[in-house]
């Protein structure tokens, strides 16, 4: 018989301590290993198996299982740090990345340490690994998230730089306010971060921007601000700001104790924006002396748009036509119908040349249809505005006037000096009519019908048959009919003659104007 006790409380001990080990790597997620260097064996728990998503019964612990988990590029990093473990005794550390055979790639950390024998010869190594691949993957997000910080405050910096945005924070229970060197560099500061009392700031806002500055109240419902004001610069001029921030902290009463905020130079954007403002109101006075221009001219603008062929015309020149002041759009094609056929044509040549370049300006006199029938005298000017990139006209501009007063006190004064001429001529015949008449006697004034009595005056005054038909309301036919027989009754051939009579027989229109004063006395 053999005492078998002390045997017996080993196997339970190594039982307990397998059963430990056991709980301890299901606890770590941690795989125990063995490599015996003298057989050259190795010893892989369950739980290491489970780490590299091998199964035992069908992978053995070799080293040719656990090379084949290890990509290439990991690989050699961890043989060169087991080997010289091996050789000098160091503790062993490695991390690398295994890919398991379903293709998921983890992250592997792996520690052991070398045991030597009495004669001083290394006998086995021994460690374990841990599954690190949510820890490396924490790592790597925490690097991403760092170098990310840096590459934003960087891209930031830039930014501010290039914006010329400065930062400041207020703390609203000290009264202190803080400008970065950015901030400090727009009001004329030393070129580094500037901390003064808020009350001195207020002071450097301008007087008429300052009121509104201190009555604008911030609440915990409202921590967003902006302001725009004038700022006094170091050297003295003002410097337009643009302040955007938030209050950060209240306390609990509401009242604000921290704010930040970014400062903005916008002096150049104000200065346009009162150019701006100027030129609109040049463009509207300007607009207003076009406007009162044309009204006092009696002309109105068009525009011709050569793809469309249509012309739009501005309420004044569509009045001048008779149209409705709605009706401001009308082709070409019926514009040029409304244009007297005797003008026609030079109207065309004229358009036709300035189309092809021949003159700088298109100008043109012609008579137009009113609505209401009667003819209109226009002057019209204009010219091309822009072209095609083959030379065609795209866009024409102008301004056309009725001149039609214009033209008939030009027509009344021709028909006038022609009545001066004929009277001249006839001048010369005087005295063999004078004695003509004296030997017929005085043509009587009683002869003459009332008709002709009407038309008299008015044949005297210039008019001619079309005229005196439109004023008495009857055919030009009949007024001609009535200039024959009154010749004929009277015994004269001429206008002047007429003219004559109608002068001793006091028969003329007084034609001065009412405000006229009689002439003086050549005596």
């Amino acid at each position: 018989m053999i005492d078998v006790t002390e045997h017996k409380q080993q196997d339970e001990d190594l039982r307990r301590t397998h059963k430990l080990l056991t709980l301890a790597e299901k606890a770590s997620r941690a795989g125990a290993w063995y490599w015996d260097f003298s057989t050259d064996t190795f010893f892989w728990s369950d739980q290491f198996f489970k780490l590299y998503g091998l199964d035992p019964s069908k992978h053995s612990a070799s080293r040719e299982s656990w090379c084949s988990t290890i990509p290439a590029e990991d690989l050699g990093s961890a043989r060169e740090k087991i080997a010289e473990s091996r050789k000098t005794g160091k503790p062993l550390f490695t991390r690398h990345r295994i890919v398991r055979p379903d293709g998921e790639i983890r992250w592997i950390e792996g520690y052991g340490e070398t045991v030597y024998g009495d004669s001083g010869e290394p006998e086995y190594m021994a460690g374990f690994c841990i599954d690190i691949s949510e820890r490396q993957e924490n790592e790597s997000a925490l690097v991403r998230a760092q170098h990310l910080q840096q590459t934003t405050a960087a891209k930031l910096a830039l930014a501010l730089n290039a914006a010329e945005i400065g930062l400041f924070e207020r703390d609203y229970a000290t009264g202190l306010l803080r400008l970065d060197s950015r901030a400090a560099r727009l009001v004329g500061f030393d070129q580094r971060d500037q901390v003064f009392e808020f009350d001195l700031w207020q002071s450097l806002i301008h007087p008429e921007d300052r009121l509104g500055f201190q009555q604008f109240n911030l609440s915990a419902s409202n921590s967003d601000f902006g302001r725009e004001y004038r700022v006094r610069h170091a050297k003295g001029h003002w410097v337009w700001i643009k302040v955007l921030g938030k209050v950060t902290q209240f306390d609990p009463t509401g009242a604000p104790l921290h704010g930040i905020g970014v400062l903005q130079d916008i002096s150049e954007h104000k200065q346009k924006e009162q150019t701006l403002a100027d030129a609109r109101n040049s463009v509207i006075e300007a607009k207003e002396r076009l406007d009162l221009g044309l009204c006092c001219a009696g002309a109105g603008l068009w525009e011709l748009m050569f793809a469309t062929a249509e012309f739009r015309l501005d309420p004044r020149l569509s009045q001048v036509l008779g149209f409705d002041e709605k009706e401001t759009l009308i082709s070409v094609k019926e514009f040029r119908r409304l244009i007297h056929p005797e003008d026609l044509p030079q109207y065309e040549a004229a358009a036709q040349a300035h189309d092809n370049g021949e003159t700088s300006h298109f100008v043109n006199e012609f008579r137009i249809r009113h609505r209401f029938g009667h003819w209109v005298w226009l002057y019209s000017r204009g010219r091309i505005i822009s072209r095609d990139e083959y030379g065609n006209p795209l866009m024409a501009l102008g301004a056309t006037s009725d001149i039609s007063l214009q033209k008939s006190a030009l027509t009344q004064s021709a028909n006038m000096l022609r009545q001066i001429e004929m009277i001249l001529r006839d001048v010369v015949r005087l005295p063999e009519e004078s004695a003509a008449t004296a030997n017929r006697g005085s043509p009587d004034l009683d002869r003459l019908t009332r008709r002709q009595r009407q038309i008299l005056p008015l044949i005297a005054a210039g008019k001619t048959s079309s005229e005196i038909a439109s004023i008495i309301d009857v055919a030009t036919a009949t007024v001609v009919s009535h200039r024959r027989a009154l010749m004929k009754t009277l015994g004269m051939h001429s206008i002047s003659a007429l003219t004559r009579f109608a002068i001793k027989e006091n028969l003329m229109p007084d034609l001065r104007e009412p405000s006229a004063a009689p002439p003086e006395s050549a005596g």
